[in-house]
């Protein structure tokens, strides 16, 4: 669930900062706007992030059995190829690259 905080920062010329959080994959995520212009739906914003995240959470979490990795997990070593996300493929081919490095 998703916390919200907005506040001001500084004196004279404040700036306005909107700040909002939430946990995915048990990791404290922050989303901080400074000085959002008036036409920018500051919440929708963020929802839109932490939506992302969510879908991040639930392709990649090795906790879930119900998540994306999970079953490519349960399905190795089945004949022909298991379908994935790209969402989930770049995600792969990301730590890969980190594991290479």
């Amino acid at each position: 669930m998703a916390s919200r905080a907005p506040h001001e920062v500084g004196g004279p010329g404040t700036r306005r900062v909107e700040r909002r959080g939430a946990i995915f994959m048990d990791t404290a995520v922050t989303i901080e706007i400074v000085d959002p212009p008036p036409a920018v739906d500051v919440d929708a914003a963020c929802a839109g992030a932490f939506r992302w995240f969510a879908e991040v959470e639930a392709a990649c979490s090795r906790f879930d059995p119900a998540s994306e990795v999970a079953r490519l997990v349960r399905a190795a070593g089945a004949a022909g190829a298991v379908p994935a996300s790209p969402l989930l493929l770049h995600a792969l081919a990301f730590a890969l690259q980190v594991a290479e490095a």
